[in-house]
């Protein structure tokens, strides 16, 4: 959930109006917008004598509404005859970085003008024994910094070549990159071990901003002792959704030429998936009476459009592999769903289906942490077998039939939500009203 915005307190009126806004960041349609109402007059905001009543709505139903909705506030489980009317506008994540200087536009008391996402996927070759590794990285952007979590030695992790998988978002407003030097705009990675830094190395916003996109993905060396470090860069501005620029070619725009040739107007997400391990795939006895340990592989696809179908590599002879591979997916909207199938390559050239499993794309994109599933057999039968996946989403493409050009944004976006007051039937004479989104 996001942090929780207040609003100002309208004294002494029935039927308040704020039209007052404020930015949140968007990862998935299904968001709800949580919504309390106070009067200040009856008591201290924090008792709950002073709660008038709660709305809910995803911003889904909001935009379906044309981005205005009006909703009536609920008070233990009865409706109040209150309502309170909701606007809700979309920025999409833009290359072009104009908005960090666009007071007048984008610099609001609650305003964001952009956008920085820092992806740190893994480290190598880690300059310790691995009954000593605790590793973790520590970002640092101006004051704030950010953790991964802690890689130890553990059966089927690899402490010296740990995995991380972890996204960081630092949201940006105009004050913040006006105010800022450009050293506090550098991004500072920290590679430790427990409480020693192992090496350190740093992106900075010059060399960031001259990048392609203002994307630098990269596996450099950390400290002096041969650590590697391998993440991602990203910083975007913010542009209206009527106005987000297209452009002629993307990484899947025959698969998305595909697909989008049966609709006259579609919109398109791009997903990365990561298939991370597997547990608890079982050794059988062969023709000969002797252990037969699996060789597992996953086939993975997306339900929409079932002839992109992924293949990990084959793990031979491990009841927990450990696949660590990523495919980037076209889908058409977060309530599609992730098939993965488990297959054991057995040494005979056959090869056994040992059980499947069907996710919705959404639910791992809101998962903080990777995600583990069961596998399941044909009769739904539990396997006790189970594959952990990460997911990350990377950017939006829509497209028209008879445009050549298909329109790229971020797949994160801002909410620009306003508020307003109707048919209050009670005198409310000081009105305050926190707002979360989650």
């Amino acid at each position: 959930a996001s942090k929780c915005w207040k609003t100002s307190t309208q004294n002494n009126n029935c039927n308040p109006e704020w039209n007052e806004s404020a930015d949140f960041l968007l990862s998935d349609h299904e968001q709800v917008i949580y919504l309390d109402v106070f009067d200040e007059d009856l008591s201290a905001v924090e008792t709950d004598g002073t709660k008038l009543g709660s709305a809910q709505i995803t911003v889904l139903e909001l935009l379906t509404r044309n981005g205005t909705s009006e909703v009536e506030l609920n008070l233990n489980g009865k409706d109040t005859a209150y309502f309170v009317t909701l606007r809700c506008d979309i920025h999409q994540l833009t290359p072009q970085i104009d908005s960090f200087t666009r007071q007048e536009e984008y610099g609001g008391k609650h305003s964001l003008c952009g956008h920085l996402t820092i992806l740190v996927t893994r480290a190598f070759d880690i300059p310790l024994k691995k009954e000593d590794a605790e590793t973790f990285v520590q970002v640092s952007y101006g004051k704030q910094k950010f953790l991964t979590h802690a890689v130890s030695d553990y059966p089927g992790v690899d402490a010296l070549n740990p995995t991380y998988d972890c996204a960081f978002h630092v949201l940006l407003t105009t004050n913040m990159m006006a105010s800022s030097t450009t050293t506090d705009k550098n991004i500072v990675f920290a590679l430790m071990n427990r409480k020693t830094v192992l090496g350190t190395t740093t992106v900075t916003y010059n060399s960031l901003i001259s990048s392609s996109q203002n994307t630098i993905t990269d596996r450099r060396n950390i400290g002096t002792l041969g650590a590697k470090l391998a993440f991602r860069v990203s910083l975007c501005g913010l542009q209206p959704e009527k106005s987000a620029q297209t452009t002629k070619t993307t990484p899947s725009q025959e698969q998305f030429a595909k697909h989008a040739s049966t609709t006259t107007d579609h919109h398109l997400d791009s997903i990365c998936l990561t298939v991370v391990r597997g547990r608890g795939f079982q050794i059988e006895n062969n023709f000969f009476g002797e252990d037969d340990v699996p060789d597992i592989y996953c086939n993975v696809n997306v339900k929409s459009m079932p002839n992109d179908t992924w293949s990990t590599s084959t793990i031979m002879d491990d009841t927990m592999p450990h696949w660590n591979e990523s495919h980037t997916f076209l889908i058409s909207d977060s309530t599609d769903i992730i098939r993965i199938d488990a297959f054991d390559a057995k040494k005979a050239r056959t090869h056994v289906h040992v059980g499947s499993a069907e996710v919705k794309i959404g639910k791992l994109l809101r998962a903080e942490r990777p995600m583990e599933v069961e596998l399941q057999l044909e009769n739904k039968e539990r396997t006790g077998a189970f594959v952990t996946l990460k997911c990350i989403q990377l950017a939006q493409i829509s497209h028209s039939n008879g445009d050549d050009n298909a329109s790229v944004a971020s797949s994160s976006v801002m909410t620009n939500s306003s508020r307003r007051s109707k048919s209050f039937k009670k005198r409310l004479k000081k009105l305050i009203r926190p707002v979360s989104f989650g």
